[in-house]
């Protein structure tokens, strides 16, 4: 029994040297855990010695990076089970389905263009009962094929996302668990090497703030708060650099690509008017191909301005007058396109370099806030190095999701809704709101998917909050589990972890997909409508085509503006939670700082030497064992 207890003391005491000793070494030389990576949206560490000059270094030997292949697409796949290959056959049906009723939606767009053009034609030598029973007649046989459209795409939009979500989750679980079955070889992975520059960056300064508060308590004693937070600006400031460069770049290639299109655009429509001037297409045909192209680009709600401009032209009988206006608006087209060139250069650049300023900005306030937090802070296990790392490294990449790029596309699309909206009450105002009134279940829809991410992604971080912290646990003290042979307990215990993040995200995805599908299907229904409606209201003679279709092109565009805007949904419900995240640290007022020299004044003293003596007390041996 007492050999027994001997062991068992010896282990402890044992163990416990380890992690002092692991602590002590780690603030000699800077030592990097792989959690640095698993924890934030890196894969390279460094190692630094500059903290602790006068100790001399631990000679560990830095692992290389050359024999590191990339991961093929294919590769990405081979966690995928046979449940999960058939959900992503059948998302992927879903998918072509979903994407291809935008392109079927412009031939029947096309059908019913071309019979306001022939009403107009028709009608242009007078009023005729026959061309206003045929126009009606044709629109609601085009309003029928809008009606299935929008129920097939709401069925296709639905499988497609819950499908992908569902498989996708599966798979990242099985993509975890892993990680501690293979501890020998973690963190050779860990330490790989990033092909992106700004990830580099990224992942030089997530590994100084993991060093600093994986050994917060060594940092604290030494004073060494200061001296952390300006190496983890500078190497935001290298971040934030790179973050310049490609924010020219991504600028003025997006800027090009919209240069290119709207120049595609104004010799789509010359060229257009010299096919119908010689007999070859018809107006709807020409819309057809339009249309088809401009799906995949910008829409700006002065677009139907010059829709409708160029399908009266269209329907002009006198050849040379419809060559001249179809000049006029192909050279419309080209000054459109000078004009995207520089206001998508604008909005890119800028936006871009906004989002890495503050980006770098949210990092820095928050690694100070979290330096200059109590000892006591970092006992609570909800403040463990792993969460602590994970939302230094991911809260404010998801709040620049929405305060970079994404907030010019938010404004692009309030800007969208505002003017198009002005457009068609100015020229009609009866279809306008018979439009709008079908508009309240598509931003419906938008708001349900909005809603539904934010609640579940508020839950799943929370959840993978904990797998991380048990990660790094593991991790940072792999040598004592492996002496103790607990990899086994280690492993189920993380993925014990990852079943309810994961059940959370499943049900989730159920719900948002509801979302996604009412928001795409919706907008057929809203094209069946207003080509119904307008119609009526052409053939009793109180619009004209020309108007009709400025106000269609104005407010369907607006509906997809709104459409668009549900897009954003996963973006905006993660920024809150980060946001929230962010302030609540921000927030938090220290009990005690070690960064500030003010405090409470130092007690005097309470206890004095005052005639005190000692005394040998004289105790039996017993059996000489004492």
């Amino acid at each position: 029994m007492e050999i027994g207890y001997s062991s068992v003391l010896s282990r402890k005491l044992l163990i416990s040297a380890t992690l002092f000793l692991g602590e002590q070494i780690w603030y000699q030389r800077d030592q990097i855990s792989p959690i640095a990576t698993l924890a934030s949206e890196n894969s390279r560490s460094e190692i630094d010695l500059s903290i602790v000059d006068t100790v001399k270094p631990v000679s560990l030997s830095k692992p290389t990076t050359t024999d590191l292949q990339n991961v093929t697409t294919y590769q990405l796949f081979r966690y995928a089970t046979p449940r999960d290959i058939c959900m992503m056959f059948f998302g992927s049906i879903a998918a072509v389905a979903n994407g291809s009723s935008m392109p079927l939606m412009t031939i029947v767009f096309s059908d019913v263009i071309q019979a306001f053009v022939t009403f107009t034609i028709v009608t242009s030598k007078g009023f005729s009962e026959t061309a206003k029973n045929d126009l009606e007649d044709a629109v609601v046989d085009k309003v029928i094929l809008f009606l299935i459209l929008g129920g097939v795409v709401f069925v296709a939009a639905y499988f497609q996302m819950v499908l992908w979500m569902i498989s996708g989750e599966n798979q990242a679980k099985r993509l975890l668990l892993p990680l501690l079955a293979t501890a020998s070889g973690i963190m050779g992975k860990f330490l790989a090497a990033s092909s992106k520059d700004g990830q580099d960056a990224y992942a030089k300064a997530g590994s100084i703030a993991e060093q600093a508060l994986s050994g917060i308590r060594t940092v604290t004693a030494f004073g060494g708060q200061e001296r952390e937070l300006r190496r983890y600006v500078d190497k935001l400031q290298d971040a934030y650099i790179i973050g310049r460069k490609k924010a020219i770049i991504t600028g003025s290639s997006l800027a090009f690509i919209f240069f290119t299109l709207f120049s595609t655009y104004a010799l789509a429509f010359w060229y257009g008017g010299i096919l119908i001037a010689d007999g070859k297409a018809n107006g709807g045909q020409v819309v057809n191909v339009f249309f088809s192209v401009l799906i995949g680009g910008a829409i700006f709600p002065f677009f139907s301005i010059i829709f409708s401009s160029i399908l009266n032209s269209f329907s002009k009988t006198d050849v040379n007058e419809l060559r001249r206006s179809s000049n006029l608006w192909a050279l419309m087209f080209f000054i459109l396109a000078v004009i995207a060139f520089i206001a998508n250069f604008m909005q890119q650049y800028f936006f871009i370099l906004s989002g890495e300023k503050l980006t770098k900005r949210l990092r820095s306030m928050t690694f100070e806030a979290l330096l200059k937090q109590e000892i006591g802070f970092f006992d609570d296990e909800n403040n463990g190095t792993g969460i602590l790392t994970s939302r230094l490294a991911t809260d404010a990449t998801k709040v620049d999701g929405l305060t970079g790029t994404l907030m010019g596309s938010i404004l692009q699309s309030i800007t969208n809704l505002i003017v198009g909206l002005t457009i068609a009450f100015v020229y009609g105002w009866k279809l306008t709101l018979v439009i709008l009134a079908s508009t309240p279940a598509i931003i419906a829809s938008g708001f349900l998917q909005m809603q539904a991410l934010a609640g579940f992604s508020a839950k799943t971080a929370s959840a993978y909050d904990k797998s991380s912290q048990i990660v790094q646990q593991s991790v940072s003290n792999i040598r004592t589990i492996a002496s103790l042979t607990r990899e086994n307990t280690f492993k189920h215990l993380y993925g014990v972890s990852l079943q309810n993040p994961h059940k959370i995200a499943v049900k989730g995805s159920m719900v948002s997909s509801i979302g996604f599908g009412l928001s795409n299907g919706l907008l057929f229904y809203v094209y069946a409508l207003a080509f119904w409606y307008g119609s009526r209201l052409v053939g009793a003679q109180e619009y004209t085509t020309g108007n009709m279709m400025k106000v269609l092109f104005a407010v369907v565009f607006c509906a997809i503006a709104a459409g668009q805007a549900s897009t954003f949904a996963p973006n905006t419900a993660k920024a809150k939670v980060s946001a929230l995240s962010i302030f609540e640290l921000l927030d938090r007022k220290s009990n005690i700082d070690p960064t500030q020299n003010e405090g409470k004044d130092r007690p005097t003293p309470v206890i004095a030497k005052r005639g005190l003596y000692y005394e040998l007390v004289n105790k039996q041996m017993l059996n000489g064992n004492n």
